[in-house]
């Protein structure tokens, strides 16, 4: 699981990168935040494009990670690959294929791509969608720590600091295994407000 985990830093650190700031802080949540969701247990028929999509992730090259996750979706669909090739398009930076592929359920409830959409949204530069489907996740989950980051990340995107400041604080307090992702946005705003001590 490690070493999984580790290809995903390396992928992580290789698009935070290439991307302007605003838009990496969000492409490293989706990256880091998802990775746990993505590559738990699954069915032993899509562990192997799944492998070889993790290596050309490894290697920076999202473009055949798509490809092969897309053929082994298109082959097999299954929840677990969806996912995997929704996470695969926002690293690629197709935030528009990857809101197509993860349309949101006829009957309004939130499901498991809620996150993927929000974040794809926020890449898109629709922010105020991103908002009001965090805050959506946010009214049927009130403990979703996630969501809070994700409504902390679009308030900061449309310029609303206090806002962000408000929701990350929420965050931080909700948060479990993506508390560290929290933190690494709390330091963003304290560098943009010159508060050196506190990104520290």
């Amino acid at each position: 699981m490690m070493a999984r985990l580790n290809a995903f830093s390396l992928a992580a650190a290789h698009y935070v990168g290439r991307r302007p700031a605003t838009i990496s802080a969000v492409a490293l949540g989706a990256v880091a935040g998802v990775a746990a969701m993505i590559w738990s247990a699954r069915p032993a028929e899509i562990i192997a494009p799944a492998d070889a999509a993790r290596a050309y992730f490894a290697a920076g090259d999202y473009r055949s990670a798509v490809e092969t996750l897309r053929a082994a979706y298109r082959a097999q669909p299954s929840e677990a690959l969806k996912l995997d090739l929704a996470r695969a398009l926002l690293a690629s930076g197709d935030f528009a294929g990857a809101l197509d592929l993860m349309r949101a359920r006829a009957d309004g409830e939130v499901d498991s791509g809620a996150y993927l959409r929000a974040e794809a949204m926020i890449g898109a530069a629709r922010y105020d969608d991103a908002a009001a489907l965090a805050e959506k996740v946010i009214a049927a989950r009130p403990t979703d720590g996630r969501a809070m980051l994700i409504a902390a990340r679009a308030s900061y995107a449309l310029g609303d600091r206090a806002g962000a400041e408000q929701q990350l604080g929420r965050a931080l307090r909700a948060l479990g295994d993506s508390l560290a992702e929290a933190w690494l946005f709390r330091a963003r705003l304290a560098l943009d407000a010159n508060d050196l001590a506190a990104a520290g």
